[in-house]
């Protein structure tokens, strides 16, 4: 079963962006990680609305971020929500979704690793870094991909939402 459904997601992906992998490639040199956490209230997820100026500015995507130097994917998910929502998860369950690698082009690969936590708290107390985002909303999965998202993350929200 596992193997049909990473041939089915591979084919989905080819077709959707043909850049995200469940395996690296051979040619895969992460140039880095990034950790980023779907939080979920009901039956809503957090998008966050990234500064204009940024790095895929005026795109949507899941809260997250860079992996630091002797920091765990874990521990940067964590650091990471509290930096860009004020959300402290770390006392949370917080599942560990799995990771992908996704290529750019043949230069520009890294790493993907996918959390998902309940929030334990209000979904209006979200308190963005305005340096690096303008806004939040909480979305349906489907509505979400219906956003103008952060490059592959709409294959991202289909392997955890829509793969079943």
């Amino acid at each position: 079963m596992k193997k049909i459904l990473t041939a089915f997601f591979m084919l989905l992906m080819t077709q959707l962006s043909g850049v995200v992998y469940l395996t690296p490639t051979h040619q895969f040199k992460s140039r880095c990680e990034i950790a980023a956490v779907f939080i979920e209230s009901d039956d809503l997820i957090l998008l966050l609305h990234r500064q204009k100026n940024k790095s895929q500015g005026n795109k949507w995507g899941i809260p997250g971020g860079k992996v630091e130097k002797n920091e765990t994917p874990l521990q940067a998910a964590i650091r990471e929500i509290e930096e860009e929502t004020g959300y402290d998860i770390s006392k949370q369950t917080i599942e560990n979704l799995g990771t992908v690698y996704i290529e750019y082009d043949e230069k520009d690969h890294f790493t993907y690793h996918m959390f998902r936590t309940k929030l334990q708290g209000n979904p209006g107390e979200v308190r963005i870094n305005f340096n690096e985002h303008k806004g939040f909303t909480w979305v349906t999965p489907a509505d979400g991909l219906k956003m103008d998202l952060l490059q592959d993350e709409d294959p991202c929200f289909r392997l955890i939402y829509f793969s079943q």
